[in-house]
């Protein structure tokens, strides 16, 4: 590992680059992380993340880049496949390599964020079967899907 290095925290919920290796630091906070939501370093150890000079060593199959789903990884190649949700059609995969990554949405973080707008929906759910709610003429109520 070293300054400039990739990083993805074990839960694959934080992206960022080592900024700093400190030494002098105790193991379990000698690398020091720019993760670009936090106000901050953050200092971690290395059994705390996986790291790469090469951000697609750190993508999966099911992340997002560039706002499209992941289909293959070629990291040996340097190459990921990524396109629509149907991989059927063709015309719509397309072949990134690294230095055409601009953004990357993970999938874990895909699902911890569907996870808040379903307890949102759940919230507006309560909110709009209240009787003091205005309700269009006609309305009957949410119909919910049966799975």
């Amino acid at each position: 590992m070293k300054v400039g290095d990739y990083v993805i925290t074990k839960d694959r919920l934080h992206i960022g680059k080592i900024y700093n290796i400190n030494d002098f630091r105790e193991p379990s906070m000698m690398y020091a992380i720019d993760f670009p939501k936090a106000d901050d370093f953050v200092f971690m150890g290395e059994n705390d993340f996986k790291s790469s000079s090469n951000i697609i060593d750190l993508i999966e199959v099911g992340d997002y880049v560039n706002g499209m789903i992941v289909h293959c990884v070629y990291a040996e190649d340097d190459e990921i496949v990524v396109g629509g949700l149907d991989v059927l059609i063709q015309d719509t995969l397309v072949t990134l390599r690294s230095n055409s990554i601009k953004s990357i949405l993970t999938k874990e973080q895909f699902e911890s964020i569907q996870f808040k707008v379903k307890r949102i929906h759940e919230t507006a759910k309560k909110e709009c079967e209240k009787e003091s709610a205005i309700k269009p003429s006609g309305y009957k109520g949410l119909i919910e899907k049966k799975e």
